[in-house]
């Protein structure tokens, strides 16, 4: 059971989530945009670097593959589909936002491809104009796809993106590079490094590691108190919130949207009890941009922070101008329900209409498909399906 959350009326306390079944949740995903533009960059596409360019990018073996038209992703998402259905284990698809293409682009589900073919996954790490995709076998392990493109090297394991800087968790240590224009350049020094021994590296669940955890941008790293002994830690824009392995929660950061859940409106700048939730072991937290959730063991989903967009699932006056999305999975059953902004399709109904009512993405239902992982981008969904 896990969530996770990225984003954008206020909650201060958690409170349930008034739009969903109470029934026990598998998963939970939040995202709201809260996309800063970097300097440089006004929402054209990226052009791509003159070859000269220093620069770490996709080798010559594994070369970038043209997307294909829409009617061919349409027959492979199908096609995923009956293999799946036929124990084929199903795959990743995704909808929503495609940097540098019409919004029309991502109004279906599409399989996620990766080089071109749509591979094993086993996570996707998304940032606002490109996205990590970790393989589950194969080479290279770790590949960036959209506006930067890279195949980043063979000792790699995970990858935390974003605009300016690319977090990347290697056998013998974790490092942070440059993003400059098109390209990761994986010349020189990093902008920081910290070396961690092979065994912890097998063991990290980033954005945790040994001593702290660490973030795509600076400083990034933050050490923990040793006694949180902390299980998951989930980054928002301008707040974290901590699980510890007894499932109590712990926040602190930036307040001003009520995302700490303290009941008011002040930062922390140390991590701090969620008194509202003490006494409720949580197995799951995530943290939006500046909203928070959490699932309780009796599978109850808790939410707080901020409702400008209707992020919390509660009714929201300028949804039609919504700026998260959110997605959860139902345990059991495995259907997808998503609610939000939806402007670029990210909700996966085939249309750009927002919602602060939780509807289901019917189409994989309809292929006879079970939703078991979900990770919600800036303007897009990635979705993990197998057959039923």
């Amino acid at each position: 059971m896990r969530i996770r959350l990225k984003s954008s009326g206020s909650a201060f306390y958690p409170v349930p989530a008034l739009a969903i079944n109470f029934e026990r949740k598998e998963q939970v995903v939040v995202f709201g945009c809260g996309v800063r533009r970097v300097a440089g960059h006004r929402g054209g596409p990226r052009q791509p670097p003159p070859e000269s360019e220093k620069g770490w990018r996709l080798p010559t073996e594994a070369p970038l593959v043209p997307d294909p038209p829409q009617e061919a992703l349409a027959f492979r998402a199908a096609e995923m589909a009956e293999g799946a259905r036929g124990g084929g284990g199903g795959g990743w698809f995704q909808f929503g936002f495609c940097f540098g293409k019409a919004t029309e682009a991502g109004l279906e589900v599409a399989p996620l491809l990766v080089g071109g073919e749509a591979g094993p996954v086993r996570c996707v790490r998304p940032s606002w104009s490109f996205s990590g995709i970790v393989r589950a076998g194969g080479s290279p392990p770790v590949l960036l796809q959209g506006a930067v493109c890279a195949a980043l090297p063979e000792d790699c394991r995970d990858v935390l993106p974003s605009e300016t800087h690319v977090l990347v968790l290697r056998e013998a240590a974790v490092e942070s590079w440059p993003v400059e224009g098109s390209a990761l350049v994986l010349e020189g020094e990093p902008a920081w490094r910290c070396e961690i021994l092979p065994e912890e590296a097998a063991t990290v669940e980033l954005p945790l590691v040994p001593g702290g955890y660490v973030a795509p941008l600076p400083p990034f790293f933050t050490p923990l108190p040793s006694t949180l002994q902390a299980r998951k830690l989930a980054l928002g824009y301008e707040h974290a919130v901590l699980l510890n392995t007894e499932g109590a929660l712990f926040s602190w950061g930036g307040g001003r949207h009520g995302q700490l859940g303290h009941g008011e409106l002040e930062s922390r700048t140390e991590p701090q009890l969620v008194e509202a939730l003490y006494g409720v072991p949580l197995v799951d937290v995530a943290a939006g941009g500046w909203h928070s959730a959490g699932i309780s063991e009796a599978g109850d989903l808790y939410v707080w922070g901020w409702n400008e967009t209707g992020q919390l699932a509660l009714p929201s006056k300028s949804v039609a101008e919504s700026r998260a999305t959110t997605a959860e999975v139902k345990r059991g059953t495995g259907e997808l329900y998503t609610w939000g902004w939806g402007k670029y399709g990210q909700l996966g109904h085939g249309q750009t209409a927002s919602s602060d009512e939780a509807k289901r993405v019917s189409c994989f239902v309809d292929w006879g498909l079970r939703v078991v992982d979900v990770v919600c981008g800036p303007w897009t969904t990635y979705v993990h399906a197998v057959a039923r």
